[in-house]
Formats: structure tokens, C-alpha cells, sequence
């Protein structure tokens, strides 16, 4: 690891920081431990005792962070840095383009009514309505209760000439 490659060394918690500022976070982690790395047994506390130095009371976690020297990220767009994406994509009139962005949110994460409110309100091809239909109808399937989501759905389903539907939603 001590190559000329190398330039920068990095602590978790700085790996972090640096993802944040670039909009980034973690979407998976990996690492490589010391093989000198002890032996901790799940929950007991341990000394690790480093020459004449002594740490006390750690518990394997702690161990095994003292032994990481490398870390394997990969990274995605943070959910706030694609919302703000998305929010400049409508500001400046590129409707395809945030409509992109919140259906790739919402297949992501799952949806929430920020998402879904502008999937809504960017997509206005009848493609991109229909995909924001059913994007809506997946997330009212794990929350069906939801009335702001429900009256979303009511909308898209009577462009649709779905006014049965829609009456069913509401």
C-alpha cells in the first residue's frame, strides 16, 4: 500500500466526510483487515497490547477497526444532491430530464411523496405518466393509506381516462 500510488490516507470517518462533500454516500463498504488482527469473541471486552502501549476495554469492532488498512467503497449519489438535481432540472424548464432524475430516486429508495410529487409534476409525455403511475402504484402497495399519494394516483388514473380508478383511489 506504501506505493507511490498512494497519495492520501484516509480515516473512516474523513472517507465519509469526503463522499458527503462531493454529494456521495456509501452504498457499500468492504475492507481489509491485518492479519495480526486478534481474535475477539462477540460481545467480551479485550486489552490489545501494542509493544509498550496499551489499549483497554475494546470490544471486537473496535479491534477489527484498529486493524483496517484498507477500505473498498462504492459510492452513489446521495439522495439530497439528487433532489437538488431534480429541483434545478424544473427550474429551468428541462421536465424530461427531472423526470429522469425522480424516477431513478424512486426506483432506488423506494419513493417518498417528494419524489413521487415530482415525478408527477415533470412528467408530461404519456410515457413518463404512466411510469409515474406505476411507480405511485408500487409505493402505495407498501403504503396504502397515504391520502397525499392516493390523490396523486386519482390524478394520473383520470388523464388516464381511467375514471373508475381513480374514483376507487379516492
Amino acid at each position: 500500500l506504501l506505493d507511490r500510488d498512494h497519495v492520501r490516507f484516509f480515516t473512516w470517518i474523513e472517507v465519509e466526510r469526503l463522499l458527503e462533500s462531493c454529494g456521495l454516500e456509501c452504498a457499500e463498504v468492504r475492507w481489509k483487515v491485518d492479519p495480526r488482527c486478534p481474535q475477539v469473541s462477540g460481545g467480551q471486552k479485550t486489552d490489545l497490547r501494542l509493544g509498550r502501549m496499551t489499549i483497554h476495554d475494546l470490544d471486537p469492532e473496535e479491534v477489527r477497526e484498529f486493524f483496517v488498512f484498507q477500505y473498498f467503497v462504492r459510492a452513489v449519489r446521495s439522495r439530497e444532491s439528487l433532489l437538488a438535481e431534480a429541483r434545478r432540472y424544473e427550474a429551468s424548464k428541462r421536465d424530461a430530464e427531472a423526470f429522469g432524475v425522480y424516477a431513478a430516486l424512486a426506483e432506488r429508495d423506494g419513493g417518498d411523496e417528494k419524489v413521487l410529487k415530482g415525478l408527477t409534476r415533470a412528467g408530461k409525455t404519456p410515457e413518463e405518466r404512466r411510469r409515474a403511475s406505476a411507480l405511485l402504484d408500487e409505493c402505495l402497495r407498501v403504503h396504502p393509506a397515504n391520502i397525499e399519494l392516493l390523490i396523486e394516483s386519482a390524478e394520473l388514473l383520470a388523464e388516464a381516462q381511467e375514471v373508475k380508478e381513480a374514483q376507487e383511489r379516492l
